[in-house]
């Protein structure tokens, strides 16, 4: 379990959709939440007068500390306590690799709004390098939130952000997992450069995951579609072009 300050504890809470899990002892407060294996824990101390932090979480977090998170198998749903569901999209791609070249790669997202945690390269011959890039579409434009305006940059597949710079990818397989989601919208595009400085020619698999954030209409119970049917990722596809609503 990761001891961590408030702040840091909030932040990652917030960055991963985490529901804070809270027990209020006579002298402080104890508040955990976890990711997957990751537990994290905060102690918050209790003082008078209070501390900025234990203002914050009294104010802004305390009262929806304990809500009930609905999770099925790891290839359905989590439904949060905001309403909205995460619904694990895992895509894959494939592409030859020409020798002694920067081989360019990218992936449209197909979703209205998702988030992206794991990336993987398999069959690679070689330790290659390996760049990252987040792109606006190919119009030039993105957005930063699902609410945001369209932002229009006037460059086709304009560079927004990159966080991948020389990566060694290892050999046959690589994963880059984040403990820290981060949002794509409806086609924005995911440029993978492999370096690939050998006389091999290979094809090479990408796969990455993501996670559809939906707002399930009033009439759908977790985990089923209007007519009472376990969920199929195909009932989503005619409201990806309907931003969801807050």
């Amino acid at each position: 379990m990761k001891k961590l300050s408030w702040i840091d504890f909030k932040s990652i809470c917030k960055n991963n959709l985490l529901t804070m899990l809270m027990e209020e002892k006579d002298s402080y407060y104890l508040i955990t939440a976890a990711n997957g294996p990751v537990f994290y824990r905060c102690d918050l101390v209790k003082e008078n007068p209070a501390s900025v932090d234990q203002l914050d979480f009294e104010t802004n977090f305390k009262n929806n500390c304990n809500k009930k998170i609905i999770r099925n198998d790891a290839f359905a749903e989590k439904t949060l306590s905001t309403g909205k569901r995460l619904f694990r999209r895992a895509h894959g791609i494939q592409h030859t690799l020409v020798a002694n070249s920067d081989n360019v790669i990218e992936f449209t997202t197909p979703y209205v709004w998702c988030k992206i945690t794991t990336m993987e390269i398999i069959n690679l011959p070689e330790v290659m390098q390996v760049d990252l890039t987040v792109h606006a579409d190919i119009n030039g434009n993105f957005k930063t939130s699902i609410d945001g305006p369209t932002i229009p940059t006037g460059q086709s597949k304009y560079k927004l952000n990159q966080f991948g710079f020389n990566v060694n990818a290892s050999k046959d397989f690589y994963k880059d997992h984040s403990e820290y989601d981060a949002d794509l919208f409806q086609n924005m595009i995911i440029r993978v450069v492999i370096k690939n400085n050998t006389n091999l020619t290979t094809t090479v698999g990408i796969n990455f995951t993501l996670h559809e954030v939906v707002t399930p209409r009033a009439a759908d119970p977790p985990g089923r579609g209007p007519d009472g049917a376990a969920d199929d990722p195909r009932r989503h596809s005619a409201r990806r072009n309907v931003p969801p609503s807050e």
